[in-house]
């Protein structure tokens, strides 16, 4: 007697675009975090699953410690990111760094570190990612000076700029348009403090990630790495557990699909 044949469901899709064929683009909800596999795509890697997925890019919703291992070696040329550091938390840095084979020889990781943790955030990063031969390169950071400042009453200072760490694995040496350590950001009301505009971004990305390469973010938080990226036709791959940063993440990316 023939066994019937099992019936599978196709994943729903949400925000299908009229387009057909190899320049589909279109977003889907949230599924398991698995999955992640090299494949044909114009973007690097196919995610079943992301809250958005572009020809440009994907957005998955996860957690970045699952995530990240499953991803083969050397597939970003630049990992751009600004992890939780609430209560003096170090794990976001940690899994950045313990992840650097995924990064490819001579790209770069840059991490947003607030000034009280800076040196221990570098110790973190050298320790878990100095055996993968990711070493610091060299000190940057935001500066605004227009519009109010946060200030830290505890030692009367009146808050600037925010620090850059950038690291490179490989050679510490690198050839090519010299770049500014220090780039002027702009304060939203929407968004508030530190949650940079993109033009910021768009101005790392454009200098340290080749027109043909991707970037990562695994703690894309309000999308605003995906937003530079795609907005300079870079390709990316942003990561985040919280579901509604994602939701609103994902229809901005839309808008410019």
């Amino acid at each position: 007697m023939a066994k019937a044949k099992k019936k599978t469901e196709k994943p729903s899709r949400r925000g299908t675009s009229s387009k057909s064929g190899a320049g589909r683009r279109h977003s889907r909800r949230a599924g398991d975090a698995g999955g992640i596999t090299a494949g044909h795509w114009t973007a690097p890697f196919f995610i079943e699953g992301a809250d958005y997925r572009g020809d440009d890019g994907v957005l998955l919703r996860g957690s970045a410690d699952l995530v990240l291992p499953k991803f083969p070696a050397d597939s970003f040329d630049l990992v751009f990111t600004d992890p939780d550091y609430s209560s003096g938390r170090l794990r976001g840095y940690q899994i950045a760094a313990e992840n650097a084979h995924i990064l490819k020889k001579d790209g770069f990781l840059v991490v947003e570190a607030p000034h009280e943790y800076a040196m221990a955030i570098d110790a973190v990063i050298q320790h878990f990612g100095g055996r993968l031969g990711l070493r610091f390169w060299w000190l940057g950071g935001w500066y605004q000076l227009q519009g109010s400042h946060p200030r830290m009453v505890s030692k009367a200072i009146e808050v600037m700029f925010k620090p850059l760490l950038f690291y490179r694995k490989g050679s510490p040496s690198r050839r090519g348009k010299f770049i500014k350590d220090m780039v002027e950001v702009t304060r939203t009301k929407e968004k508030g403090l530190w949650q940079k505009d993109v033009e910021g971004y768009k101005y790392y990305i454009d200098r340290l990630c080749p027109a043909d390469g991707c970037v990562l973010d695994p703690f894309v938080g309000h999308g605003t790495t995906a937003l530079a990226a795609q907005s300079l036709g870079r390709r990316f791959v942003c990561i985040d557990i919280d579901a509604q940063k994602n939701e609103k993440t994902a229809q901005e990316l839309e808008k410019h699909d």
